[in-house]
């Protein structure tokens, strides 16, 4: 947990790299960052191990939010004119790039935002988030010719659906 915030420094050096050569460590990086900061799936009956609650604050604390929304705000403003030219990404040798910066990046996002909200004591007024994740999904997960989405841009819906559900999360009474 203590190379978290060397993690995030080196993220947000290599941010504009994002689809380059140069690029190629930042989805290493964002991996690396996952396996360190984001819980396994829960289990029923399970108690949560407090080093994930810790690695969430350690990721918020050391700009984490910041920088995820940075990845993928990049990552728009990169595939957003192609996407208005010709509509869905289709099978190109970047396409695995983006979304396995997607996916982990939203992994992250998740984290930070479950870890945040689950008190009920903390509003959350970064709009930045939800404008982002809106576009993010109007371009990578708009409808091929084919009509259906493979499975990874599946994936990376359902992680867009479920950090803009976790602003849903109940708030506390005491308002």
């Amino acid at each position: 947990m203590g190379s978290i915030p060397s993690l995030i420094d080196y993220i947000k050096q290599n941010v504009q790299n994002v689809l380059t050569l140069e690029g190629s460590g930042l989805i290493s990086a964002l991996r690396v960052l996952c396996q360190i900061a984001c819980p396994p799936p829960a289990v029923e009956a399970q108690q949560r191990d407090l080093k994930w609650s810790l690695a969430g604050v350690q990721l918020f604390s050391g700009e984490g939010l910041d920088t995820c929304v940075c990845v993928l705000q990049k990552l728009c403003s990169v595939l957003l004119p192609a996407w208005r030219v010709h509509g869905h990404m289709g099978p190109t040798p970047q396409r695995c790039m983006i979304l396995g910066v997607c996916a982990n990046t939203l992994r992250l996002l998740r984290t930070m935002l479950t870890e945040l909200l689950r008190s009920g004591a903390f509003q959350f007024r970064d709009t930045r988030v939800a404008s982002t994740l809106v576009t993010l999904h109007m371009v990578v997960c708009s409808a091929p010719s084919s009509g259906r989405l493979d499975w990874e841009e599946t994936k990376v819906q359902a992680l867009i659906v479920d950090v803009l559900l976790t602003f849903t999360q109940g708030v506390s009474e005491q308002v």
